[in-house]
């Protein structure tokens, strides 16, 4: 787990991002991804070459985050396109499998981007995602309507529910078989949202976890490094002790 996590911090820079990234990585390498593989929002981190080797296709609707991508992980992303997730302009029956990282939360119109991955899917092909659930924001640093609320607009949240609410949309899309493997539990939960709180002082790009991170990035690698292999250590003791109680992120695994 510590090396995991080491290379979540690597990626992202940043003590809760990496905790997140880590509990997610360590559910997503468990599973078998048949090819040909479409990613929904690769994003400037190209977060999926941590968990795959090879990326048919790839898409994000930010140009400057297509760029990224193609530079940070040529080898892995054959392809990456900008597109918007509810206008998948791919044939049907392309892919065996379309992996979204914690993505569907922040896409308007779910249901239309969920038709689009089960119409580009083959039949037997699955679409595996991560998102947070609706029970996170009980398990955040306070449960205080005001902060739930300002916390789901910072993080851009549309779509948070229940894995009852997610299976039942995707049972209405056409999936045929529904899984779910819960990977951030309550007291994690809160942990990252406590280590998160400087991203919460400021507003946008302007944000104090921002100036963290690029004077982090300032330091040179030699010292760097000695930094996040402790921070790495501390954050794989809080997941190895960790125990799971209401589970406030899921990976899901739907098949056609």
């Amino acid at each position: 787990m510590e090396r995991i996590v080491l290379e979540a911090l690597r990626a992202c820079h940043a003590p809760s991002q990496a905790l997140w990234r880590a509990c997610e990585v360590a559910k997503l390498r468990q599973l078998a991804y048949p090819r040909p593989v479409l990613e929904l929002g690769c994003g400037s981190d190209a977060f999926g070459s941590l968990i795959l080797d090879s990326i048919d296709d790839a898409i994000d609707i930010n140009p400057a985050a297509v760029q990224r991508c193609k530079q940070k992980a040529p080898t892995v992303y054959k392809r990456v396109h900008c597109m918007d997730a509810r206008h998948l302009a791919f044939p049907d029956n392309t892919y065996m499998t379309v992996f979204a990282n914690s993505v569907l939360e922040h896409v308007p119109d779910l249901r239309v981007v969920l038709v689009g991955c089960f119409r580009v899917l083959r039949l037997g092909g699955q679409l595996v995602a991560t998102f947070p659930l609706l029970e996170m924001n009980s398990h955040l640093a306070t449960s205080c309507p005001w902060y739930v609320e300002a916390r789901r607009k910072q993080l851009v949240h549309i779509n948070l529910l229940t894995m009852k609410e997610w299976a039942e949309l995707l049972g209405s899309v056409g999936f045929n078989s529904v899984n779910f493997v819960p990977y951030l539990p309550g007291r994690m939960c809160r942990y990252w949202d406590l280590l998160d709180l400087p991203s919460f002082v400021g507003y946008g790009r302007f944000t104090l976890s921002a100036a963290i991170r690029k004077a982090t990035l300032l330091v040179p690698a030699e010292f760097r490094e000695p930094l996040y292999a402790r921070m790495a250590g501390f954050l794989a003791r809080l997941i190895r002790e960790a125990s799971f109680s209401d589970a406030c992120a899921a990976v899901v695994i739907a098949r056609k």
